[in-house]
C-alpha cells in the first residue's frame, strides 16, 4: 500500500475515536496497536488487529505509514455470535423468570445470571457463596435446605427441590425452585454445581 491513502479501505463501522487515538499515538511517535473494520474492494467487511506507525523523513514528517495486521474476522464474528446469545438467554430468563447459576463446590462460591441476582434482591456486591446463599433462604427452610444440600453434593445427586426465600434488598418473601448438576472430576471430586433458580409465587400462590 506504499503511496495509497489508506481512508479507502476505512469501511465506515470502527468508531471515530478509534481513529482519533491512533492518529494521536503516531504523530506523537509512537506505535498504535488495536482493532479496525476495513473493507475488501468486493465491499465485504473484514476485522484487522493492526500495528501501525509512522515512517519519518530526515525533516520528522510522516511520509509512510507501516502497518502489520492480522485478520481477525473469524473471531469478531464468534465474538458477535456470543453476544447475540448472551443477549437471548438474558431476555428469555427475564420472560420466564429464571436465573442460572455455576457454584465451585469446593469454595462454596458461585456466579450467576443477572435474573437470579433480581429474584435473590442482590447486586454484585453482595456475598456470591454458600454462607449468602442460606441467608437469602427464609429461617423456616434453611436447616432442611442445607442438610438437603449437602447430601447432594455428598452423593452425587441432582438438586431439585422448592424452598422460600427473602429477597434481600426489600424483604419480601418468595417462592422458588431450585434445580442442579453437580459435575464430577477425573478423580471424582466434585468440581462444580450448574443450574437455574425459577421464582414460583404465583404458582404457590393459586
Amino acid at each position: 500500500m506504499w503511496g495509497k491513502n489508506p481512508r479507502f479501505l476505512q469501511s465506515g463501522k470502527t468508531d471515530p475515536k478509534v481513529y482519533k487515538e491512533l492518529w494521536d499515538t503516531i504523530l506523537n511517535g509512537d506505535m498504535w496497536k488495536g482493532e479496525i473494520c476495513n473493507k475488501k474492494k468486493d465491499g465485504s467487511l473484514f476485522w484487522e488487529y493492526c500495528s501501525i506507525s509512522g515512517l519519518r523523513n530526515h525533516e520528522s514528517k510522516i511520509m509512510h505509514l507501516f502497518a502489520i495486521k492480522n485478520d481477525i474476522t473469524e473471531r469478531k464474528k464468534a465474538e458477535e455470535l456470543a453476544l447475540e446469545n448472551s443477549k437471548l438467554l438474558s431476555d428469555s430468563q427475564t420472560a420466564a423468570h429464571i436465573g442460572s447459576y455455576e457454584q465451585d463446590v469446593d469454595s462454596g462460591r458461585w456466579k450467576c445470571s443477572e435474573m437470579l441476582e433480581t429474584i435473590f434482591g442482590i447486586d454484585k456486591t453482595y456475598p456470591h457463596t454458600t454462607e449468602g446463599w442460606v441467608s437469602i433462604v427464609h429461617p423456616d427452610s434453611r436447616g432442611k435446605l442445607l442438610k438437603y444440600y449437602e447430601s447432594v453434593v455428598t452423593k452425587n445427586r441432582n438438586f431439585d427441590i422448592e424452598y422460600k426465600i427473602i429477597r434481600q434488598n426489600d424483604g419480601i418473601e418468595r417462592w422458588v425452585h431450585g434445580l442442579g448438576k453437580v459435575q464430577n472430576g477425573s478423580e471424582g471430586k466434585n468440581l462444580y454445581m450448574i443450574g437455574t433458580i425459577l421464582d414460583i409465587t404465583e404458582r404457590k400462590r393459586n
